[in-house]
């Protein structure tokens, strides 16, 4: 007996319904047409609002993403920072950063990969300069100095290091917490 089974038939069942689906999202969103309860509204926008009220990822931080090849909603730090507001977190992809990023609000910028795959090298001073009450870096390699003038730093599973005297410069009345960092590099310290 053969088979009558005709999985491509299926699949482009299933593709123009998902497609269906999506064109009715994009329109309730031009128009916002969704209620709070999908008892209100049998509509997919409702349904997804009515999933994700509770989940602490959907309503999380903002993001931003950095790419250095301009595939994405910036191609430096500098530009994201200006941009984003305090409570940002801030994604960046695999590549190499030459600029000197100042943190001024709180922020998190986390790399997106493997570290080393992710550098931010000074262009003449530090490649960071904290200058906020809290914020948090995570999973980057910094070449030159990380300079805390205040506030609370989070430094995780970072490769900083330097050629030049100083890795880690802590300003007096900076409580930074360093975590599963590698620092290397330098021939002095400073607090």
């Amino acid at each position: 007996m053969p088979c009558r089974h005709q999985p491509r038939r299926s699949l482009n069942r299933l593709q123009r319904g998902r497609n269906a689906v999506i064109m009715r999202l994009m329109q309730e969103q031009a128009t916002n047409t969704a209620a709070e309860e999908p008892e209100l509204s049998r509509t997919p926008l409702a349904f997804l609002s009515y999933v994700n009220k509770d989940d602490k990822y959907a309503n999380g931080p903002p993001t931003v993403v950095v790419d250095s090849s301009n595939h994405d909603d910036y191609a430096t730090i500098t530009n994201a920072l200006k941009a984003v507001k305090a409570g940002t977190r801030i994604f960046v992809r695999p590549g190499l950063y030459k600029e000197s990023i100042v943190i001024d609000k709180p922020v998190e910028i986390i790399g997106e990969g493997e570290r080393s795959d992710i550098m931010i090298a000074g262009d003449g001073s530090n490649a960071v300069r904290f200058d906020a009450e809290n914020g948090r870096i995570a999973n980057l390699t910094l070449y030159c100095c990380v300079a805390i003038a205040k506030g609370k730093l989070e430094l995780e599973d970072c490769d900083i290091s330097g050629s030049g005297n100083d890795c880690v410069r802590i300003h007096k009345g900076a409580t930074p917490l360093i975590r599963r960092c590698r620092i290397h590099g330098g021939n002095s310290y400073c607090t």
